[in-house]
């Protein structure tokens, strides 16, 4: 069975943008410190910052300013959205398709326990 081209990217995307989330929500997870700052989602876990930012027509993944990890490809818009205890993340593709995914940071008990 043949499969158009389009088909295929568009499945490619689908499943980069799986890998992604689930990268991005361990990484918030465990986050000391979530920050935004225009078109960039900086996270702060233990001594390390991780920095996702749109470079050309990718998202692009760094760590302390080092590195150069194209996390999904074919991007055409992503925003960060500070959200309580979390963020939103939208992501528009070249191909029309749009995600969305909100995560949230684990929520700490009050000093008594609660």
């Amino acid at each position: 069975m043949l499969l158009s081209q389009g088909v295929f990217a568009e499945d490619l995307q689908e499943m980069e943008w799986e890998v992604f989330v689930s990268q991005a929500k361990k990484e918030i997870r465990m986050s000391d410190e979530l920050m935004i700052t225009g078109d960039c989602l900086m996270i702060r876990m233990n001594t390390h910052l991780i920095e996702y930012k749109m470079w050309g027509s990718n998202l692009r993944r760094r760590v302390d300013g080092q590195g150069h990890e194209l996390i999904l490809q074919q991007v055409k818009t992503a925003a960060f959205e500070p959200v309580l205890q979390g963020v939103r993340i939208d992501v528009s593709d070249t191909f029309g398709q749009g995600y969305s995914v909100l995560i949230r940071t684990p929520v700490e008990g009050n000093s008594d326990g609660t």
